[in-house]
């Protein structure tokens, strides 16, 4: 039985947020980018600690903002590289 507990989740008006623990804690892990909205999110299904986040969301509202393009992590969102 293999039980998810590390996570990633995405929040258009809110960053990227990690957990270790299936959901009790959640951590911020794109504070320090220029872009806080965030339209997608998705890790590499053969290395988890890879994600990419594309930035800006596609419903634009008034709660939202413009993106600055896609970022990468190879850490699992320790440092990001705009590409």
């Amino acid at each position: 039985n293999t039980r998810l507990t590390s996570l990633r989740k995405a929040v258009c008006s809110g960053g990227v947020w990690k957990t270790v623990n299936s959901g009790t804690t959640w951590e911020p892990v794109f504070d320090g980018q220029d872009s806080y909205s965030i339209g997608c999110i998705e890790l590499d299904p053969s290395n988890p600690s890879t994600v990419w986040v594309g930035t800006g969301e596609n419903n634009n509202q008034r709660s939202v903002a413009f993106g600055d393009g896609v970022y990468k992590s190879t850490d699992g969102g320790k440092s990001w590289t705009n590409m």
